[in-house]
Parts: structure tokens; C-alpha cells; sequence
């Protein structure tokens, strides 16, 4: 990786007694189309502990959480949660395509149950399931009406640890000096050659962390601070995860799409190993055709249309697990910089005839709304 001339290392001399190398972070963040290059930089972190706010939408259903409705039943079964955003005179229609029928809530008969009347607008009444979704048609109000229903949302916190990184540089004089005499080419600088790359390293370390890593505890003398990853986020219970796709196919791809669009979710961007995203080139394989005159042939994907019109772009890391993708929208997944202590480069005290520089680094990595605006997919047929 070539140093334009604005790069802090450009400008960098031995007599500096702390080099920030945050803009350099920034830059080789976006030099790699792994994770971390795609969802970049947000919002510095300014404590270990990084606290950040979650803005969720009241639900468009509730979900009947008891017994079949039969055709002369006049009351929804749902949880505290669901009846709570609920108020008098709502129309509800079951999510099932063919069901067409109209109920409208006249009371809130408990924390958990609704009182309704059937064939609202004269729509036949029907049975429905168990587990019915109810969509929420609207909640219309009565002319003058001065009853006032609180179905507004505190805003959620969530959180997620800084995690500290560090690479050491020990160099002696005789190899600075061979540098400098110009015994290796292409390195006139020893120093600036070896923090350069091992700030590539820890910005690798990061790229693992931001997947694979748990969510660890708070930084002390004895205890070691963690970030959680993509995996760790996107894998809690709630969250939209599948385990039974089996082969990553159009359908499972479609799958995990409307899994985040029912949530209210609109994910842009997949990201996965080699061996699942080279499974999009098979979708239409048997379409492509390579005339006689051609001189390249082969298929690259870089862009999937789901059936509900959705792009989604793909990205590959090959440090993602290879039976495992994610879809995340990516406006709402970034790396916070530890602010003050994003990067730098320090000189240690010198040993004998060599010089010692050590390179650390904290962040932490913010999904929000892990639970409902992305899809994650493990236990996926991996290809032969």
C-alpha cells in the first residue's frame, strides 16, 4: 500500500513523540472490501463502556399467542407487549392472503386480551389459526374524541465494550541504517515500513474481532475488554437467525430478506465468505450462454434483486465463517473509534543499540437494532 503524501506516516520523523494514526485507520479501512471496509467509521466512543440509542417503530401486527379463532370468537389473545400498543376502534386483518375478514377492537378487556367484533365493513368472517399475525389496517379515532392512548416508545440503549489492540516495533540501528543507505529498495525507511504494516495487522485483528468476538466485560488490571462482533450481535435470541436453509438459494436468500422486511427491516448488503457468495453465479447458470466469438466467459455477481424489487450488494470476507452469511443494513453497523485512542504509534524506551515503538489502538463496534433490522444465516451446506 503506497503512503499518498497526506498520510500521517508521509510526514512521519523519528524526533515525533506520538504519531495519530487515525486517518490512516480510515483509510485502510476502506482499502479492503471486508466488513469493516463497507460499514467504515460512525460515531467516536467515548468511554469503554459505548452506550448508543435504538429507535424502534411501534409494530404493524400482533401475533395471537393462544387458540384458534373460531368464526364466532370475539376475543385476540396476544402479549402484554402487543395489546399495549393496541387502543379502541383498531381494524386488524390475519396477514394470510386469503383471509379477508375485518375485525375491529371495541375494548381492551386485560393486559393480554382484546375484545373484538367480526366481519368489520361487511367482510365475511373466517377461522384462524393459533399463531395468527394480525396486521394493524388502521386506528381510526371517532370525531371529537378526546380519549388520549399512550402508545409511544422510550427509546432503547444498547451497548458494546472498547477493546484495546496493540503491535510492537523493534528495530536496530544497523538495520535502520541499511535502509537508509539504500540496501533494501523500495524501503528508505525502516521505522515508517514496519508501523505501516503492522498497523495493517491490527487492522486485520479488528476485522476478526468485528465477526467472531463475544461481548466481553469492562477493562481492568486483571479483566480483558471485548467487543462483540457481527456474529455475536446478530445470534442473540430474538434475533432474525436461521439455522435450517440448508443450501444458500435463491428461496434462502429471499428467506433472510423478508425474515428483517417483516420486522420492519430493510437490509442492503450481504456479507460472506467465499463459498456462500459465489453461490449467487449458480442461480442462472443454466441461462448463461458463451458464443464462439467470446474470449472471456464466466459469471461475477456483484448485486442480487430480491422479490420484493430490494438490491442487495455482496460483499466476500474470507475471514467469515464458511458455512455462514449475514444481511445487515449497513447505516446502521460501524466501527466507533475509542476517541483520543483510536490509533497511535508511541516510542518505548530503547534497548541496547535498537529503537521500539508500539502501536495501539481501541474500538468498538455498533449494530443497532440487531434484533430486527438484519438476517443472519448459519449452518449453511458448504460447497464441494
Amino acid at each position: 500500500m503506497a503512503l499518498a503524501a497526506s498520510d500521517s506516516l508521509s510526514t512521519f520523523d523519528q524526533t515525533n513523540k506520538q504519531l495519530d494514526l487515525e486517518p490512516v485507520l480510515a483509510t485502510v479501512l476502506l482499502a479492503d472490501t471486508a466488513l469493516l471496509g463497507l460499514v467504515g467509521m460512525g460515531i467516536p466512543a467515548l468511554g469503554i463502556k459505548h452506550e448508543f440509542n435504538e429507535d424502534v417503530l411501534n409494530s404493524y401486527y400482533i401475533t395471537e399467542t393462544t387458540n384458534a379463532l373460531g368464526v364466532a370468537d370475539v376475543t385476540i389473545t396476544a402479549s402484554t407487549a402487543d395489546v399495549a400498543r393496541i387502543r379502541a376502534g383498531t381494524i386488524l386483518k390475519d396477514a394470510v392472503a386469503a383471509q379477508s375478514e375485518l375485525v375491529q377492537v371495541t375494548a381492551i378487556a386485560s393486559t393480554t386480551t382484546l375484545t373484538i367484533t367480526r366481519s368489520y365493513g361487511s367482510t365475511t368472517a373466517v377461522a384462524h389459526g393459533a399463531t395468527a399475525k394480525w396486521l394493524i389496517v388502521g386506528e381510526p379515532v371517532q370525531h371529537g374524541d378526546e380519549t388520549i392512548t399512550d402508545i409511544s416508545k422510550v427509546r432503547s440503549t444498547a451497548y458494546n465494550y472498547c477493546q484495546e489492540f496493540k503491535q510492537t516495533v523493534k528495530i536496530s540501528d544497523q538495520l535502520m541504517a541499511e535502509a537508509a543507505n539504500g540496501l533494501h529498495p523500495g524501503v528508505p525507511d525502516e521505522l515508517k515500513y514496519q508501523i505501516l504494516h503492522r498497523t495493517l495487522e491490527i487492522k486485520r485483528e479488528m476485522n476478526m474481532s468485528a465477526i467472531h468476538m463475544a461481548r466481553g466485560a469492562a477493562a481492568s488490571d486483571t479483566v480483558y475488554s471485548t467487543m462483540g462482533g457481527l456474529r455475536w450481535f446478530l445470534t442473540q435470541t430474538g434475533a432474525q437467525h436461521l439455522t435450517d436453509l440448508g443450501s444458500l438459494t435463491e428461496k434462502a436468500v429471499n428467506k433472510m430478506y423478508r425474515n428483517a422486511f417483516d420486522q420492519g427491516g430493510d437490509p442492503g448488503d450481504m456479507v460472506g465468505g467465499p463459498d456462500q457468495i459465489t453461490q449467487f453465479a449458480t442461480f442462472n447458470a443454466g441461462k448463461v450462454r458463451v458464443a464462439p466469438s467470446d474470449r472471456v466467459a464466466g459469471v461475477f455477481i456483484e448485486k442480487y434483486l430480491t422479490e420484493l424489487g430490494k438490491e442487495i450488494s455482496l460483499t466476500v470476507d474470507r475471514w467469515m465463517p464458511t458455512d455462514e452469511v449475514a444481511l445487515i443494513d449497513k447505516t446502521r453497523v460501524y466501527v466507533s473509534p475509542f476517541k483520543g485512542r483510536a490509533l497511535l504509534a508511541e516510542p518505548l524506551a530503547r534497548i541496547g543499540n535498537a529503537q521500539r515503538w508500539q502501536i495501539t489502538g481501541s474500538c468498538t463496534f455498533v449494530v443497532k437494532n440487531a434484533l430486527l433490522a438484519h438476517a443472519y444465516a448459519s449452518a449453511l451446506t458448504v460447497p464441494a
